[in-house]
């Protein structure tokens, strides 16, 4: 099992944090074939009219990228989906280090191996953390998972906005853990969990999908 201690040495007591998220205000906008805006409203949407089902099933790993910057509105998009994930308890239990500085992406890049590379053409990468002071304290080990869902969030949102990204593994490989701790200098509660590259992909970006396996699916028995 992987944990820290905080600085002075003790064990960490848990809460909870309930306190509500305001989202931000987010328009659906749809478009023509040719991309022209022909109609806006309020509702939760996103720039390309891209349905749930075709976020999850034209997803794929992004790993060149082009040199367009991503706006500040579709990154705090991304992270308020990354937000919105269900985590144990209501915990929410993560933190987040967002870095578009082109300098710091390659030290990420080179504090967490090969693997990484992505992250040197990024336009922006994403450091999801593990907040263990705030972690379900009957189960605490949960942080991970709620991690993982905050990132597929962020992943699923950032497809729905044209916006291409990798998801790169950290946690729990401790010598990576060690160094994006020492990079961002991470109080002892913070556990880095994984980084997402984001950006304009620089070739195709749609993957389509046929995945059903019929063989690992069980009804009310094995």
């Amino acid at each position: 099992m992987f944990g820290k201690k905080n600085q002075s040495g003790e064990s960490f007591s848990f809460s909870i944090e309930t306190e509500s998220l305001a989202m931000p205000e987010i328009h659906v906008k749809e478009y023509d074939k040719d991309g022209v805006l022909e109609s806006e409203d309020g509702e939760l949407s996103n720039a390309f009219g891209m349905s749930v089902s075709d976020a999850i099933m034209k997803r794929c790993s992004v790993r060149e990228f082009t040199d367009k910057k991503i706006s500040a509105e579709d990154v705090k998009k991304i992270l308020a989906a990354g937000m919105a994930g269900p985590s144990a308890c209501n915990s929410r239990d993560w933190s987040f280090v967002v870095v578009d500085d082109a300098e710091l992406l390659n030290k990420m890049a080179d504090a967490n191996g090969p693997a990484a590379e992505p992250l040197r053409g990024a336009a922006l990468g994403i450091l999801i953390c593990g907040d263990v002071q705030k972690a379900f304290e009957k189960a605490k080990e949960f942080w991970i998972i709620d991690g993982a869902i905050a990132a597929q969030n962020m992943i699923l949102a950032a497809k729905g906005l044209g916006i291409g990204s990798v998801w790169l593994g950290t946690w729990p490989q401790e010598e990576k853990v060690q160094h994006q701790t020492e990079l961002f200098k991470l109080p002892a509660e913070q556990v880095p969990h994984s980084i997402i590259a984001f950006g304009y992909a620089a070739g195709e970006a749609d993957q389509t999908k046929d995945t059903w396996d019929e063989s690992v699916v069980h009804y009310n028995k094995w």
